[in-house]
């Protein structure tokens, strides 16, 4: 990727996290013109002016310029799917000894950061916290770090992490909370729209539970709006689904019920996603008729 596209993408990012329009940002620096060459690619700032949208958007040079596609990134990356699936298969110990291991290395930064947040999330499953300390211990880590500049992607993790966190401790009301308060900062942000439909998807489940059908049933909307604009399928299934409880819990007419979990089943079971194409056999078979004859 170019650098002058790189940095244009990155100042896109910040300035939008920041809740200014291209207007706000270039007051008092240059023109709004130059603003959006440089966003779009056309033009690279000079360092006199770099270091003022820095100070403008309270964010240091280097995270403005700094390639996130580079080698460090994708180490990042590999560690934190490997790291996930040893957590999935409750393999605790193993993963801490793969991070033990990483600690003795000259680890970036960023791998420390994502270390500190499965640290975290492994001493609440190993029953070593309780859920106060463990959403302390979140808390911490997204301020400390200043996490929503640093490292957003986890910052929104840590975000769901919490609302999950009180929710299964009924604390119904400050995980939505949570939920409205991440999706206002993912709106119109470039670069996060994957978490924003994670944060739908989790939200709309939280409805659910509270039995707030008709906010639930928009929240469902939005995401399979989103799901395929970002051609993300398997996350279509698990909307239709849901948009199918809610349905169903409204009253709504039974054909739109039948229309939702049968497409769930067929989209569950395109994608070799056999456990939850079972899942919908099991559960709502009576709606699955029309395919199952």
């Amino acid at each position: 990727m170019k650098s002058e596209y790189r940095i244009g993408e990155k100042l896109k990012f910040f300035r939008q996290l920041n809740g200014l329009s291209q207007k706000e940002m270039s007051t008092g620096i240059c023109s709004q013109a130059e603003i959006s060459k440089i966003e779009n690619g056309k033009a690279i700032p000079t360092v006199e002016l770099l270091q003022q949208i820095a100070y403008k958007l309270d964010v240091p040079i280097s995270e403005i310029v700094k390639d996130d596609s580079d080698k460090n990134m994708e180490n990042v990356r590999v560690l934190d799917l490997a790291w996930n699936v040893l957590l999935r298969e409750n393999k605790f110990e193993e993963c801490l000894q793969e991070m033990k291991r990483i600690t003795s290395l000259e680890a970036s930064d960023e791998v420390l950061r994502m270390m500190s947040y499965y640290k975290i999330v492994i001493a609440y499953r190993q029953k070593q916290v309780d859920y106060r300390t463990t959403s302390v211990l979140f808390t911490r880590l997204i301020d400390q770090e200043n996490l929503i500049v640093q490292d957003p992607i986890l910052f929104f993790r840590i975000k769901m992490a919490l609302s999950i966190l009180y929710a299964e401790r009924g604390q119904y009301q400050q995980a939505e909370k949570i939920y409205d308060e991440v999706l206002r900062i993912t709106t119109e942000i470039s670069g996060l729209k994957e978490e924003r439909l994670k944060v739908l998807y989790n939200y709309a489940k939280l409805l659910y539970k509270m039995d707030q059908s008709e906010k639930g049933f928009l929240i469902v909307e939005q995401g399979m709006q989103l799901s395929k604009q970002l051609k993300q399928t398997s996350y279509l299934a698990h909307l239709y689904y849901q948009r199918g409880e809610f349905h169903e819990r409204i009253g709504t007419h039974v054909e739109r019920i039948n229309h939702d979990y049968t497409m769930a089943y067929q989209l569950f079971t395109a994608f070799q996603m056999k456990q939850y194409a079972q899942i919908v056999l099991d559960k709502k078979r009576f709606f699955l008729q029309s395919i199952l004859g």
